[in-house]
């Protein structure tokens, strides 16, 4: 399959080098903010208004809520999952999720659509991923928690089994998530701590 992968960021190229590792093929960035006569690694940049609007195109962004905007304008979006991820055929990924490597995604896991569960980052049985969150690279969501929508989930960051984290909310790189976390929160620490709301 051939994409344009949407953000010529750091993550984007993260996202177009598990899109060639799985197969498919990157006709380039879609980003217009970066300047359209460089080149991200080997593949060239595109100012978004001059691609077809046909054309599918894969997330390369880690903004939850810019993703959320692109794909809601536009849902032509397909998933990628790296060949290095191990998923459960008795998951479910949502449309627009990408996958990347080292990653686990265990059965009975339902990822919304707009995810990225990020490099090494597991996600066991029965966990529900909200469309448009965040899981970082190395973080752990246990069995049967219950994610947002639109949340942010930092580096190392574990969420024990059957915790709820509401909508929009931002779990700090490393903490430990051992209570509710409220829509709108933002917890840090051992055991995770209300930061701000």
């Amino acid at each position: 399959m051939k994409y344009y992968v949407y953000g010529a960021g750091g993550h984007g190229c993260v996202v177009a080098d598990a899109v060639e590792a799985s197969g498919g093929v990157v006709l380039g960035f879609l980003d217009d903010t970066a300047d359209p006569r460089a080149q991200r690694l080997y593949w060239c940049i595109i100012r978004p208004r001059e691609v077809d609007e046909s054309a599918p195109r894969v997330h390369g962004i880690g903004a939850n809520g810019v993703r959320r905007r692109l794909q809601e304008a536009s849902p032509i979006f397909g998933n990628v999952v790296h060949p290095a991820a191990s998923v459960s055929r008795y998951a479910v990924i949502g449309a627009g999720t990408v996958v990347l490597a080292g990653a686990v995604i265990n059965a009975g896991a339902h990822i919304g659509k707009g995810c990225i569960v990020n490099t090494s980052a597991v996600v066991e049985h029965d966990v529900v991923l909200g469309d448009y969150s965040h899981v970082a690279p190395r973080s752990v969501l246990l069995g049967g928690v219950h994610i947002g929508v639109g949340v942010f989930v930092g580096a190392g960051a574990v969420v024990l089994p059957g915790m709820p984290v509401g909508d929009n909310a931002v779990v700090g790189a490393g903490a430990v998530v051992t209570k509710a976390v409220q829509a709108g929160e933002r917890v840090v620490g051992v055991p995770a701590r209300r930061l701000c709301k």
